[in-house]
């Protein structure tokens, strides 16, 4: 598009506490600065360790809400005075407001939402009655005056349309930015992992919740480690900490298991992995398998809807196993490590999701949105 520098484009988050939604937005304003977009990066509450990382010419606005509802009217405010271009919003909720905040301000900006998770189960396995009952009504009610909806997945599309009736014109497929220079030259990074006997490590990364079932596998490390001698890495902080160390203890295998936290840069751990487990029970990409694909790193991965399947080729690129289903995990974990993939055949199916090929799917999208309006 010509003359970006004249075009505003307005960016809206909870926070930038970390997780797979805040990095791909973080990646994708960073790619449009290189276009010479002007981008103003809203946040609910203006905290979280992803500060850091917003690239200096990026205006950060904090509407200063600690609850998203109550910063309903610092952004209609900001839309009345700055109206910018086109506002972006992820996470459904946040995209709501975004929906009614521009609604209610009468401006010309026009609406992007981008949806990270497949709804329904998101509110199937919602433990809060908003969680479950109120955003998917909402959404059901204020998707649809959205201009244009990114489903960073064919299934999240699919949830869209089938079960929200959202009209199918109006939703994009845009898988998430992920891959880069930067992202092999993390991977290359040293870090010490304490494995005496130098027995292959296979990894698990994310939030440790109910939603990624860590339980189902450390029961099939169990299993594999009768077999074969290996370690057992998790990634992440979540409140299934505790019960996952007591399930370790009672299998006796947690000397087997390091659970180092939150890591601002997992990437070199995969490098070091000989497997890369994905053992959730649902997903709305799946950006974790991504990155283990481009470090060259066998991916097993439960075939839970929806991403995980559609990054590995329905198995082409990594084993796909039944949600919950240990042996079976177990089973796939040994294949793999007895039979890896070949490392350059993973890392050139992780150039499909390059930053560069979804940042210009984006950028057109942006385009058709300013040149109709």
């Amino acid at each position: 598009m010509k003359e970006n520098s004249s075009k505003k484009l307005a960016f809206f988050l909870p926070s930038l506490h970390e997780g797979g939604v805040e990095v791909v937005v973080l990646n994708l304003i960073k790619e449009l600065i290189k276009q010479n977009y002007s981008i103003d990066l809203l946040l609910t509450v203006k905290e979280g360790r992803l500060l850091d990382k917003v690239p200096p010419s990026v205006r950060i606005i904090n509407l200063r809400s600690k609850r998203a509802l109550n910063s309903l009217s610092p952004l209609i405010n900001y839309l009345k005075k700055e109206k910018p271009d086109i506002l972006f919003s992820a996470k459904t909720y946040v995209n709501i407001l975004s929906i009614v905040a521009t609604k209610l301000s009468r401006v010309s900006t026009r609406i992007v939402v981008s949806e990270h998770t497949i709804l329904s189960l998101n509110a199937k396995n919602s433990r809060s009655f908003r969680g479950r009952y109120l955003i998917p009504l909402f959404a059901r009610i204020f998707l649809r005056y959205a201009d244009e909806i990114v489903a960073v997945s064919e299934g999240v599309a699919s949830d869209l349309v089938n079960v929200f009736k959202i009209p199918k014109k109006c939703v994009n497929t845009i898988y998430n930015p992920i891959v880069s220079d930067e992202l092999i030259n993390n991977a290359k990074k040293e870090i010490f992992i304490p494995n005496q006997d130098d027995e292959p490590i296979i990894l698990g990364v994310g939030r440790l919740t109910q939603v990624k079932d860590f339980k189902t596998l450390i029961e099939a490390f169990a299993i594999v480690r009768k077999k074969i001698k290996a370690r057992l890495i998790i990634i992440g902080d979540g409140e299934e900490r505790d019960s996952l160390v007591l399930l370790a203890k009672k299998l006796g295998i947690e000397k087997y298991i390091y659970l180092p936290g939150y890591k601002d840069n997992p990437l070199p751990y995969m490098s070091k992995a000989s497997v890369f487990v994905l053992s959730s029970k649902y997903e709305g990409f799946g950006n974790v398998i991504v990155e283990a694909l481009a470090c060259g790193t066998s991916v097993v991965s439960t075939n839970c809807p929806s991403g995980p399947a559609e990054i590995l080729d329905h198995g082409r690129y990594g084993r796909l196993v039944s949600v919950g289903n240990k042996e079976e995990l177990a089973q796939a974990i040994i294949e793999t490590l007895e039979n890896p993939f070949p490392a350059n055949e993973l890392k050139q199916r992780s150039l499909d999701f390059s930053i560069d090929k979804s940042v210009s799917k984006y950028i057109n999208l942006f385009e058709k949105l300013l040149n109709n309006s």
